[in-house]
C-alpha cells in the first residue's frame, strides 16, 4: 500500500512537503496516528523545514478529500479502513 502524504496548511510555500511512502504490512491495520507521527518526525529531521516551521503531532491531524472537501480522520481509525491504496493524505 502506497500513500501519498501533503503539508500545504500553511501560506508559505516554502515550507509545504510532499511525501510519498509505502507502508509496511503492520502500519495497515494500525491507526492513522502512526501515519501523521512519522510525517511529522520526517518533516522535523529536514533541516530548512523543521527550523522554518516545525509542526507536532498534537496539533494536526489527518484528511482525505472527497467530493473536493477535506474530511477529517480520526487518529485510532485503521489505514486501510479509511485511506485507499495510493491515496491523497492531507496534514492538516
Amino acid at each position: 500500500m502506497k500513500v501519498i502524504l501533503h503539508y500545504e496548511d500553511n501560506d508559505s510555500t516554502d515550507v509545504h512537503k510532499t511525501l510519498k511512502i509505502t507502508l509496511p504490512k503492520s502500519w495497515k491495520t494500525g491507526p492513522t496516528s502512526k501515519l501523521l507521527g512519522q510525517f511529522v518526525e520526517s518533516y522535523n529531521a529536514n533541516e530548512t523545514l523543521g527550523a522554518a516551521n516545525p509542526l507536532t503531532q498534537e496539533s494536526l491531524h489527518l484528511a482525505i478529500k472527497k467530493d473536493h472537501v477535506l474530511e477529517s480522520l480520526a487518529s485510532d481509525a485503521v489505514v486501510i479502513d479509511v485511506i485507499a491504496d495510493r491515496g491523497d493524505v492531507y496534514i492538516v
